[in-house]
């Protein structure tokens, strides 16, 4: 969800509705992460949920390059979770 969003934000300019669903978005990754002791997820996403807020509340405009380094949160988002599932063998709850 939060790829979809992001992407259209960067797509078609700002939508505040659009912005508000990235935010619950990082909020929910952030605390599917906690129930499963994922921390540098939860520590990560929690300065992303920061930012978004900001986005969300008007201190910061969705400038392109804002957009391109929400983006690359997302990947490292992705990349922590895939991280976490390595060091748990695969075995995650998480897992496909």
């Amino acid at each position: 969800a939060m790829d979809a969003h992001l992407r259209a934000l960067c797509e078609e300019g700002h939508d505040v509705e659009r912005l508000h669903a990235l935010f619950r978005a990082a909020h929910t990754i952030k605390g599917s992460a906690g129930m499963f002791g994922l921390e540098a997820v939860v520590g990560f996403t929690h300065h992303v949920e920061n930012l978004l807020s900001r986005l969300r509340d008007g201190a910061l405009e969705p400038a392109p390059s804002l957009l391109e380094l929400l983006l690359e949160c997302r990947d490292h988002i992705e990349d922590l979770v895939g991280r976490a599932l390595e060091d748990d063998g695969g075995e995650a709850v998480l897992a496909p």
